[in-house]
């Protein structure tokens, strides 16, 4: 189903800021000083970024076409994250397998680590805001070459890696890739480093 918003394009009105580690937030830069900006995420809130962790700042206030939107990435960019979050920096790119990255519905981006996703919410410990909960819904993507413990519905917990797509979650281990409807996916604990 078409919605006449998506045919005329999607008024984005907002501002993306792009850190060095690889991290998009996307929202309003409410004020900006010499040493710092205070931005207002359009999901995590208020928050202060230091200029020296800011790689570049784009501001956008025209109309986008409904592809400028969030993409998914496709299996392979578990092991190719130029294609998954292809902003990366090549510094941030090398650095990237160290770390879980999400893709939250309003297209932003965080890296981090996984604790745990349990009664639809993901407790994430991001670079940039420390730990977080977010709402199961609000998550898009989720990468994490990182061990992880997981239970579906229908069976015994699995570990491996992790891909989560918003329709599938892949569960790659050195042996096997297993794939689940996302729908059915009940908890992550992870087994990986901290």
């Amino acid at each position: 189903m078409f919605s006449f918003a998506l045919l005329l394009g999607v008024n984005v009105g907002a501002d993306s800021v792009l850190l060095k580690g690889g991290e998009r937030l996307i929202g309003q830069i409410v004020s900006e000083e010499t040493a710092k900006i205070i931005f207002e995420s359009q999901t995590v809130g208020r928050i202060e970024i230091p200029r020296d962790r800011i790689e570049r700042i784009e501001r956008q206030s025209a109309t986008l076409p409904a592809s400028a939107g969030p993409t998914n990435a496709p299996p392979a960019a578990l092991l190719n994250t130029s294609v998954f979050a292809p902003w990366l920096t090549p510094q941030s790119l090398a650095e990237s397998n160290r770390f879980d990255w999400i893709e939250l519905k309003s297209g932003e981006w965080l890296k981090g680590r996984i604790k745990s996703m349990q009664d639809e919410k993901l407790e994430f410990d991001s670079e940039e805001m420390d730990v977080h909960n977010f709402d199961w819904e609000d998550i898009r993507t989720v990468r994490s070459p990182r061990l992880h413990s997981v239970r579906f519905d229908s069976g015994e917990p699995l570990q491996g890696s992790l891909l989560i797509t918003p329709n599938e979650v892949q569960v790659m281990s050195e042996t096997a890739t297993n794939s689940f409807p996302r729908a059915e996916l009940v908890a992550i604990t992870a087994h990986g480093p901290p």
